[in-house]
């Protein structure tokens, strides 16, 4: 008796939605899966006759989806799997059965990390209802896996695939470049950019930088390409002479764009993969582009790179790729470096973790409830739990980033570093990009055991990273249940939002966790101690709601002090105390975010 081949769902949901990056994706995947008959199978739902009808595959149309029933829709899918004897399920776009096992794919963690409204917005609910259903998962970029456990910590690293996107873009003949340049009346050297240029895209770095170039902006043309009719004026300001052409472009000529380009502009300080840059580099087209998210690690050396923020870099990259010598540089560089990526490739690493999940007895969903949670968690000392970091690609964080990729700053300390999600990410990402990265170290403290082990996971590729699981201060330097209830009576901060029994409680709470774990000694000392420091060149105060004051004494003497949380109890008198100090000058400030943040730097 012949055994049943293993059957595998796949909702083509995406389609219905979006004809982006990821609709690209799984059309590519499911071409291959013809070719290596893979799609044997397979099935894939079509909502309503939107997905991509491929040769080979096979289709059963279902109900449309709407974010609005997500029961119905799970029933749906539960009842389509059932009816077809699915042994697994794999969404486009993070639906799910109700008991089949599934496979989440985890394209990029752009919600979680730039604190979006999660629990407000269904399509991000539907996606952690997606990833806590998983018995699996695989991600378009090692970067994005790092991401998905940090927010994620109880998913096994070892039950996520990484599987890099493909490209299968070349570089047109020099005739169709031409008709191209023709068609949409492009007569002078231009600068691209591909897809949205808002929020974390970050087009406004390029835009300010492009304006630098002051009369010379009349030189060059700038090409948008994407579904807008006209640049928005918050970008149209700074662009002079300049010609703009905004141009909607199937991929033959997004690959004619890319082929006649002076480079594409792609300053984006979040990529779950960053397919342009890869498409680019595939049409010889130098790439310049920021040392964020996964791009350094799909982009290696074949770019050049500029900090987040930083516009006299970016507008000094606008002149130095137009180098003849850089260009051919960059050019060869990217033609070697998407050398490693392909569709083939991707199509086949997925299809080997389908079936490795096959083959288990009985493959079915983790416990992964997620540690992310959207609220705002300040102040509280809940020390056995993870929780997500505040300092997300904020105004704060692309200041700590700034700093930390200053030259003169080699040692820093990070006061509070939680499961590394917020502030470190800023560190490790600015370290990571500097040049002399393994000259400078970056000391992470933090009091809880369970997010100490989440954070030296995160990080533990990184050598110039040091993890401590130590209190800041020793137990002595708390101030008291009486100091406490006293600030709180008498100075109006955001801590006043809580009950003074509440806030007590929470001191309660770290002072019962140093003693039950035995983090009792004064770490920043410790440090200090075992590796020879007397002055830190930067310090993020950022730990405990009790100990400011504290962290500041054993830190004084450092070149940057930077405060997070100033408008509570934590910072509150650290800011007015450095305020009026001699030796320090306020140099950054801003009340609105959060509970406030400043920072310091030394006169002397």
């Amino acid at each position: 008796m012949t055994a049943r081949t293993a059957k595998i769902l796949i909702d083509a949901v995406f389609f219905q939605y979006n004809r982006s990056g990821i609709a690209r994706v799984w059309r590519s995947l499911l071409k291959e899966w013809v070719r290596d008959g893979f799609a044997q199978q397979l099935l894939v739902l079509d909502r309503q006759g939107s997905a991509p009808q491929i040769p080979g595959i096979a289709y059963r149309t279902i109900p449309a989806h709407n974010y609005g029933t997500p029961d119905q829709d799970k029933a749906m899918l539960q009842q389509v799997c059932d009816e077809e004897k699915a042994d697994l399920f794999i969404s486009s776009y993070y639906t799910t059965p109700i008991s089949t096992p599934s496979v989440f794919m985890a394209y990029d963690m752009i919600p979680e990390i730039l604190n979006w409204d999660i629990a407000g917005n269904a399509m991000w609910t539907t996606k952690h209802e997606g990833i806590r259903h998983a018995a699996d998962y695989i991600s378009i970029s090692q970067n994005t896996a790092k991401d998905l456990l940090r927010f994620f910590p109880a998913i096994p690293a070892d039950r996520i695939t990484i599987a890099h996107c493909g490209v299968d873009f070349t570089l047109p003949a020099t005739e169709k470049v031409s008709a191209f340049k023709t068609k949409y009346g492009i007569a002078k050297p231009y600068f691209l950019l591909v897809g949205s240029r808002a929020a974390y895209k970050n087009g406004l770095q390029f835009f300010q930088a492009f304006s630098a170039l002051g009369d010379r902006r009349g030189d060059y043309a700038i090409v948008c390409t994407g579904p807008w009719a006209s640049l928005e004026p918050e970008f149209a300001a700074y662009v002079g002479d300049a010609t703009v052409h905004m141009v909607e472009v199937d991929d033959e000529e997004l690959q004619c764009a890319y082929g006649g380009a002076l480079a594409l502009a792609y300053p984006s300080i979040y990529e779950g993969f960053g397919m342009p840059i890869t498409e680019a580099m595939a049409c010889s087209c130098p790439v310049i582009t920021c040392p964020a998210g996964s791009i350094p690690e799909v982009a290696g050396d074949a770019v050049i790179y500029v900090a987040p923020g930083d516009v006299n870099g970016m507008a000094q990259a606008l002149l130095q790729v137009q180098d003849p010598a850089m260009r051919s540089l960059l050019i060869n560089k990217g033609l070697q470096q998407i050398a490693k990526f392909s569709w083939a490739r991707m199509a086949t690493e997925v299809k080997e973790a389908l079936l490795k999940i096959l083959a288990r007895p009985n493959p079915s969903a983790l416990n992964t409830e997620p540690t992310y949670s959207p609220h705002n968690q300040a102040g509280a000392s809940m020390l056995s739990k993870i929780i997500p970091g505040e300092i997300v690609n904020d105004d704060f964080y692309k200041l700590l980033y700034a700093l930390a990729s200053r030259p003169d700053l080699k040692t820093f300390l990070e006061i509070g570093s939680s499961s590394g999600a917020g502030s470190t990410h800023a560190f490790v990402s600015a370290l990571k990009a500097r040049p002399d990265a393994d000259q400078t170290r970056l000391y992470c403290m933090e009091l809880s055991t369970e997010r100490y082990t989440a954070l030296k996971a995160a990080y533990a590729d990184c050598n110039f990273v040091k993890v401590y699981n130590q209190s800041s201060v020793s137990m002595e330097e708390f101030p008291s249940e009486q100091e406490v209830a006293f600030f709180y009576a008498n100075t109006r901060t955001t801590l006043n939002t809580y009950p003074v029994e509440q806030v007590i409680s929470w001191l309660r709470q770290d002072l019962e966790y140093m003693k039950q774990s035995g983090l009792t000694r004064n770490g920043i000392e410790v440090i200090k101690s075992e590796n020879g420091i007397k002055h830190f060149d930067m310090v993020l105060i950022d730990g405990s709601e009790f100990t400011g004051e504290a962290e500041m004494y054993h830190t004084m003497g450092a070149k940057i002090i930077a405060l997070d949380d100033v408008n509570s109890h934590k910072c509150f008198n650290v800011y007015r105390m450095l305020s009026n100090h001699v030796n320090y000058a306020l140099t950054h400030q801003n009340f609105e975010l959060r509970n406030g943040y400043a920072v310091f730097e030394r006169r002397f």
